[in-house]
């Protein structure tokens, strides 16, 4: 029994260095494209797709060339600063100076605003060719020479862009009143007062047709002046604006 068991021992020894089973060849990799799309000329004999005018992008004028354009710097500027052109004129204002710069020449000079505490620049315009310039303490100065020269002083605060007609400025307090400023007699009267609908202060905010001058007082108010005589006619108040808004 012995001689049995020590028989069968060796050969399932004898067996542990052979593989069981087959072996495969080594792969070798073939240098062999597949075709992906067999019918792609045919295919596309048979596309039959109208796409119609193509009306963006324009075409591109070959004769201009960004690479020719040249920029230069002039001025930094702050959240606060106007900037207004006025004829061949550029006039830039920054914390309490202007600077007036020629378009066609290197003259630019700084110009002292003189301000008193707590006032800042609010409107630049032009009234018969020359420079006039609006504090937020209404405040009329005149722009003559690189000098600064005082018109007028109302003492009446405001914080929103006036209305320019032909020879009169209406401007509107803090208080919602409306005042209708003359500048060839420098003289101020008082127009109207309005109840306006809350709201925030929009920049941009002088619309008109053929008959009337529409004035956006805050993101809240509409008001509607009217164009012969600047007479404020209308409010209209505004519910769904925010800062988000254009019109």
């Amino acid at each position: 029994m012995k001689k049995i068991k020590y028989l069968v021992y060796l050969v399932v020894l004898s067996s542990c260095n052979q593989y069981l089973g087959t072996v495969d060849p080594d792969y070798t990799p073939k240098n062999e494209i597949t075709e992906i799309f067999t019918n792609y000329e045919n295919d596309l004999n048979e596309l039959n797709v109208d796409i119609g005018n193509i009306i963006f992008p324009h075409p591109i004028n070959s004769s201009l060339d960004i690479n020719k354009l040249k920029i230069d710097k002039i001025i930094n500027t702050d959240e606060d600063s106007i900037i207004c052109l006025i004829n061949d004129k550029i006039i830039v204002s920054k914390d309490k100076s202007i600077y007036l710069i020629h378009k066609d020449s290197q003259n630019n000079f700084e110009i002292n605003l003189n301000l008193n505490k707590d006032e800042k620049l609010l409107y630049i315009f032009d009234y018969k060719n020359n420079i006039h310039i609006l504090t937020n303490k209404s405040r009329l100065l005149l722009l003559e020479d690189q000098k600064i020269i005082e018109i007028s002083n109302f003492e009446i605060f405001t914080n929103t862009i006036p209305i320019v007609s032909d020879h009169n400025l209406i401007i509107f307090s803090v208080f919602e009143e409306i005042f209708e400023i003359n500048l060839d007699k420098n003289s101020i009267s008082k127009k109207d007062t309005v109840n306006s609908n809350p709201g925030i202060s929009i920049k941009s905010n002088i619309f008109e047709d053929e008959a009337n001058l529409y004035y956006l007082l805050n993101s809240g108010t509409l008001l509607t002046f009217n164009k012969e005589d600047y007479e404020y006619t209308e409010r209209y108040i505004l519910q769904d604006l925010n800062i988000l808004t254009s019109l």
